[in-house]
């Protein structure tokens, strides 16, 4: 895929685009579209989500489609996309959390809801794993006082309906963090992987000025039951990122305050995480991460920081397959964004 191919509509404003790869080369692109007012200072009106796919046979992405309802309450779309080219697209709309899935033959269902409460708060994710199994979390406000609720969804692979949500940890509401010492936002940013044995983590970050505490649910395969617990991990100048693999297990992987990327496992059955690995990369060379991973190997993109116009991708593999097995570095390269 080379060049630049402008997939919004003119007169029309495309935002908060995402992206999703199979593992035959299948892009599913998907965006927040509204139309431009003419007026620079009004606000956009009703938005709905549009969805495109790259065909690497054809080399060419498909007419862009209008998956859902245009309304003022459309936000943070997420796409996945499985080896069959099958996509899905989950977004919070006006009555909740919804969704809408492709076929292979480019045909896409109606949009369904996954959670009909209207009371979502926000960071909305989407994961899946080789099989077509899907999980969905994000918090919402739907407790009381200044706390908040992480829900989870999933649906099995070959299904066509979400299972019933589930409440699975309570943490302190965003709207209220300033008065609540040692907490953040980013206690509600949940972060959510499914690996290829079916297992589902859900991970969420709360800072203090002295320690870095990560809270970690994880529900094992065909399990109902969600087991959380928590764990201390070094500071940094960034919130951990999750990945499912390699192997059976999860990675996650951070900056540390001198900008060194820092990585740890998470086994598949939640037990423990392992001793964390430290990879000196130079102060200011990285800022910020997007962690994916694809059968024995995680890519960690590195966003150029200030003074520093290059992006750097540092490749990471592990010939074991055990949670406990150590990463070595593979591949470190830089490029000028």
């Amino acid at each position: 895929m080379t060049g630049i191919r402008q997939l919004s509509a003119s007169g029309e404003l495309g935002q908060q685009p995402v992206l999703a790869v199979s593992s035959t080369g299948r892009v599913a692109a998907a965006w927040l579209e509204s139309r431009l007012s003419g007026c620079a200072a009004c606000e956009t009106g009703p938005a709905w989500i549009e969805e495109s796919t790259w065909d690497p046979d054809s080399r060419s992405w498909s007419r862009p489609v209008q998956i859902s309802s245009p309304t003022l309450a459309t936000s943070e779309p997420q796409v996945t996309i499985d080896a069959r080219g099958n996509a899905t697209v989950v977004w919070f709309s006006a009555h909740g959390v919804a969704y809408a899935s492709q076929s292979s033959h480019g045909s896409w269902t109606k949009q369904q809801l996954i959670d009909g409460s209207n009371d979502a708060g926000g960071a909305l994710e989407l994961a899946s794993n080789r099989k077509g199994e899907m999980a969905v979390s994000w918090w919402s406000r739907r407790s009381r006082g200044h706390m908040a609720k992480i829900f989870v969804a999933s649906r099995g692979a070959g299904r066509s309906t979400w299972g019933q949500s589930q409440a699975i940890a309570t943490a302190p509401s965003p709207n209220f963090e300033d008065s609540l010492p040692g907490t953040s936002s980013s206690a509600l940013a949940p972060q959510i992987a499914v690996n290829n044995s079916g297992a589902t983590i859900v991970v969420w970050h709360r800072t203090s000025p002295l320690s870095a505490l990560l809270a970690i649910a994880i529900r094992r395969p065909n399990g109902r039951a969600w087991q959380t617990r928590q764990t201390a991990i070094s500071t940094g100048s960034s919130l951990p990122t999750l990945t499912a693999g390699p192997g059976s297990g999860f990675t996650l992987a951070w900056l540390g305050d001198d900008r060194t990327l820092v990585t740890t496992t998470v086994p598949s059955n939640g037990c423990c995480v392992t001793p964390e690995r430290t990879f000196a990369q130079g102060p200011g060379e990285l800022d910020g991460l997007e962690l994916s991973s694809r059968d024995s190997v995680v890519s960690l993109w590195g966003q150029p920081g200030e003074g520093a116009p290059r992006v750097t991708l540092v490749t990471l593999s592990r010939r074991a397959t055990t949670a406990t097995s150590t990463w070595a570095p593979r591949r470190i390269q830089s490029f000028l964004s």
